[in-house]
């Protein structure tokens, strides 16, 4: 089955120490939501519950301290859950005031429910830059690479591809909203399919209309795989 995305939520910004995640529309048993959370800050995200129906992606909040307009670094953290029917707990919360967030939740159908994450990367800029970009990754056939954006200001992304596939071209931004409650920030969600050879990605890249400190984070969902049947016939 070749992985879909099926829809994300309007998201929703703000600078308290929770948020409450919207559920897509059109999500279905099995089907993934990856929740991502743009802020400023060196603060950690949370996700309200005992019971693990969330797992963590992305983490990079350390060094990410200056909140000021002109040089704020962003922060990213993402989760995923196994959809089955039954609402998870959608509440997210935050150690102390994260400045500013902006979050969204994406729905992915077609992932394998067992061991659905793949490779994941991550990097945190060491300097304020127009290009956000993150390490390679080997994504397997038909992966689906979901490329998540916290910026360091309100700014707009363009032209995300990877060095050898998917291309420019060949993602499609789900959601690139900018806040500027308190410090300003950005979410930046893309997705696109890795093609059937698999293999490595090379560097992954998207272009900002501003020069900032952006942290860019990708991860590969691996695809449901049906087994085949084998059938003997009697003599």
């Amino acid at each position: 089955m070749v992985p879909a995305f099926i829809a994300n939520s309007t998201g929703s910004n703000g600078v308290g120490l929770t948020f409450t995640a919207t559920i897509p529309a059109g999500t279905a048993i099995g089907d993934i939501l990856y929740t991502a959370i743009a802020y400023r800050n060196t603060s950690t995200w949370s996700t309200n519950n005992d019971l693990g129906v969330w797992t963590g992606v992305h983490a990079s909040a350390t060094g990410n301290s200056n909140t000021q307009a002109t040089n704020g670094r962003g922060s990213l953290y993402s989760f995923y859950h196994v959809y089955n029917g039954t609402s998870p707990n959608l509440t997210f919360t935050v150690t102390a005031n994260a400045n500013v967030w902006r979050q969204t939740t994406v729905a992915i159908r077609g992932i394998n429910p067992v061991t659905p994450l793949g490779n994941v990367s991550l990097t945190m800029a060491t300097a304020s830059a127009l290009v956000a970009n993150t390490t390679e990754i080997t994504a397997g056939p038909s992966g689906f690479l979901v490329m998540s954006i916290g910026s360091g200001c309100d700014t707009s992304f363009s032209a995300a591809n990877a060095a050898t596939e998917p291309l420019a071209g060949e993602w499609t931004e789900r959601t690139d909203v900018l806040s500027t409650s308190g410090g300003d920030t950005t979410l930046m969600v893309a997705t696109a399919t890795k093609n059937t050879a698999g293999g490595l990605t090379g560097t992954f890249n998207c272009t900002g209309a501003v020069s900032t400190w952006n942290c860019m984070g990708v991860a590969e969902f691996k695809p449901y795989v049906r087994a085949r049947q084998r059938y003997i016939c009697g003599a």
